[in-house]
């Protein structure tokens, strides 16, 4: 059964599911640091052979996503590659204190997906996929510089940015609380707009625009003295946050808390980044 992924149609492959049994796809990152950046050495070991197969084939394939929020640096890699290893070299200009690291399985085509590894629920079972959808999710890995790391990064480990399932389509963007991270559904056209601003010089004020608001509706819901999630993955992770940032909010009240202004530290001040991206960007028009 689909534990955090009930709006998909089909058996979805992560840690978070059991649609495969105990089945995983799990990366492993070797990181040498110089003076010049990080040099990436990337495995990816996806124990699924059905799903492997249609990698090999260019039905699907391997979608590396490596950000570092701090700088708005955002590099997207796509494979076919199934056994070789992948390097990735990213110049230290583009990186402050974390780097994370996220890996997908994605349709690269309309086609029936089936597996010997599907729990009893799905077993036997074949399941119509479209091109672009989501297959299987590997954990989310964070790099750290040894010299300069940053317990407040990343974000990326626990708030995720989803398209609006067809079941609860909204005008607007909504937050999901109830699962082990964050959600912010889009609806269509916000998401694909999302999608073609990811990694370009609007990123950074496009984090700010989506994470301010949902970490302040977060640690609202931190603050109830009521709350229902404080079992939950991204309750423990941003109250962590709000603790380390700065000493204060140790010795305050909760109930006395400033959203916005806990918001914008956890961000790294990330609205200056925004607004200076924002003020460039009018200036070029301009000239």
């Amino acid at each position: 059964m689909n534990k955090n992924n009930k709006h998909l149609p089909y058996p979805f492959l992560s840690s978070d599911t059991d649609d495969y049994g105990t089945t995983k796809i799990i990366t492993n990152i070797g990181c040498k640091i110089s003076e010049f950046g990080w040099k990436l050495d990337i495995s990816i070991n996806l124990e699924d052979e059905d799903l492997k197969n249609k990698i090999a084939k260019e039905m699907a394939f391997y979608h590396l996503v490596i950000d570092c929020i701090s700088t708005g640096f955002r590099k997207i890699i796509k494979s076919y590659e199934t056994n070789k290893r992948l390097q990735v070299d990213i110049s230290k200009r583009d990186i402050a204190n974390v780097i994370s690291f996220e890996c997908f399985v994605v349709a690269n085509q309309n086609f029936s997906l089936s597996s010997s590894n599907f729990n009893t629920d799905y077993k036997g079972r074949t399941f119509d996929v479209k091109k672009s959808e989501l297959l299987a999710e590997a954990d989310a890995i964070v790099l750290e510089d040894p010299e300069i790391a940053d317990p407040l990064e990343p974000l990326s480990s626990i708030i995720k940015i989803q398209k609006q399932p067809p079941n609860n389509q909204q005008d607007n963007a909504y937050t999901g609380l109830t699962g082990a991270n964050i959600i912010i559904y889009l609806n269509e056209k916000d998401y694909k707009n999302y999608r073609n601003l990811k990694g370009k010089n609007e990123d950074s004020m496009l984090l700010s625009m989506l994470l301010i608001p949902t970490l302040m509706q977060a640690i609202t819901e931190i603050m109830r003295e009521d709350t229902t999630f404080e079992n939950n993955k991204w309750y423990r992770k941003v109250e962590s946050l709000i603790y380390k940032i700065d000493n204060k909010f140790e010795d305050m009240d909760k109930k006395n808390w400033d959203t916005f202004e806990i918001s914008q530290k956890i961000l790294d001040c990330h609205i200056g980044i925004a607004l200076q991206q924002r003020f460039d960007y009018l200036t070029d028009i301009d000239d």
